[in-house]
């Protein structure tokens, strides 16, 4: 396995609704050797790439339940590489968050002693 290099920047914006962010990579094997027409690629291959892309997630929180609260996030991105592979995700989170309750007393440490 040949060593490799990997550079990432990323840029974003957030708010408590939304995040987005854009984002550069870098892939790059230190070594290794080029695949040819008739071989099978093989983990000491040279495999560099260059991705560019972004990510957006948008939340939405509900109001109170007896219980707790939800969200509904919405999550969605993108990278295009520079030789041509395209990569694309998306998603659909749902989280129920359940409050804790406080112990009731019981009734007799309630009552004041005289």
């Amino acid at each position: 396995m040949p060593d490799a290099a990997q550079f990432n920047l990323r840029i974003g914006y957030r708010t408590e609704r939304m995040i987005a962010e854009a984002l550069l990579g870098q892939w790059n094997t230190l070594g290794g050797f080029d695949i040819t027409r008739n071989n099978m690629p093989f983990p000491s291959n040279k495999m560099n790439s260059t991705s560019a892309g972004v990510n957006i997630k948008i939340q939405y929180k509900s109001g109170e339940w007896p219980v707790g609260y939800w969200w509904w996030k919405l999550y969605a991105g993108g990278q295009k590489c520079g030789t041509g592979y395209c990569f694309l995700n998306g998603g659909v989170f749902y989280i129920l968050a359940f409050k804790g309750h406080k112990k009731k007393q019981p009734a007799t440490l309630l009552k004041k002693k005289k």
